[in-house]
């Protein structure tokens, strides 16, 4: 049995040498955006049980043990990832977009003078910076995306395929149209990005100088990405909530007044119903998003 094991070992340090040298030939910025899709794939196929599970639950099909159990009855092990594969192409180049980007902003922010050898600005706040540029620029690259898949999701025979919608939204509504409440988005991707990824990097940061270790363990790394997954969604939750009541449009005025308005008239718990189901999808997924895509670069010989 030890004769096995020490062979698979040795074969799988020895694959990993040989992918390592084929991956030094591609450019750094597109290993960045292979690690980043591969993280996303990785966490969005992990974790999805637990999504299939609580949309359903979202929607009052009974309780998580109920809905579970009657899941496995009727469709197996399979019924779990039910609609996984559409998920995992929609998350992989959104992912590959978000992390490579805030490797490439926290590498211009934080390059340090060269006249003082000193970094320009606090590193606190320049990687919050870089995580909240890199929310804009994926939620951008991404939006027309979204625009079609919101639009195939409500479509009443409209629209034969992603293509078909693309095209026709193009002809009939122009190309603004794709991009119709990107600021409403932006007004909460903004600080939920800045604050997941800088709170991660953050956790890294005061690990490594604290014990005097560069690399982070995949253990620490899981724990890291859950908190700044719990903390990050917990923070800007009432943004989501007025979110979306303004895009059903029962939320008046700017984002601002509407928080007033619903904690006013629902109290300031209104804010933050439902974010015991956010915890659910974001805790495990930023906790597998951020140790995959470490794991990743690590395997494609990227600085982590």
């Amino acid at each position: 049995m030890q004769q096995h094991y020490d062979y698979a070992t040795h074969q799988g340090r020895r694959f990993g040498r040989s992918a390592g040298r084929w991956a030094t030939r591609i450019p750094d910025s597109v290993r960045r955006l292979i690690a980043g899709g591969v993280a996303g794939g990785v966490s969005k196929t992990v974790t999805a049980p637990i999504e299939t599970v609580r949309l359903s639950s979202m929607a009052g099909r009974g309780t998580i043990t109920e809905i579970a159990q009657r899941i496995w009855l009727k469709h197996g092990l399979l019924g779990f990832f039910s609609g996984n594969a559409a998920d995992v192409i929609r998350v992989m180049p959104s992912k590959a977009i978000e992390l490579a980007a805030f490797d490439a902003f926290k590498a211009i922010l934080m390059k340090k003078n060269p006249k003082t050898g000193r970094q320009n600005g606090n590193g606190a706040f320049l990687t919050g910076v870089a995580g909240g540029a890199a929310g804009v620029t994926a939620t951008i690259a991404m939006f027309p995306l979204e625009t079609v898949r919101t639009r195939l999701a409500m479509n009443n025979g409209e629209y034969g395929s992603i293509l078909h919608a693309m095209s026709t939204i193009l002809r009939e509504e122009g190309f603004g149209a794709f991009y119709r409440g990107l600021d409403a988005s932006l007004i909460g991707v903004i600080p939920y990005a800045a604050l997941r990824l800088g709170l991660y990097d953050g956790f890294k940061w005061s690990y490594r100088k604290v014990t005097g270790e560069q690399t982070v363990p995949a253990s620490h790394a899981m724990v890291f990405g859950a908190l700044a997954g719990l903390l990050s969604a917990t923070a800007t939750f009432p943004l989501e909530v007025v979110r979306r009541r303004m895009m059903l449009g029962t939320a008046k005025g700017n984002t601002f007044k509407a928080v007033a308005a619903i904690a006013a008239a629902e109290g300031w718990g209104s804010l933050y119903k439902g974010l015991a189901l956010t915890w659910a999808k974001q805790v495990p997924q930023n906790a597998i998003t951020f140790v995959a895509y470490d794991l990743s670069k690590q395997w494609l010989e990227l600085q982590a």
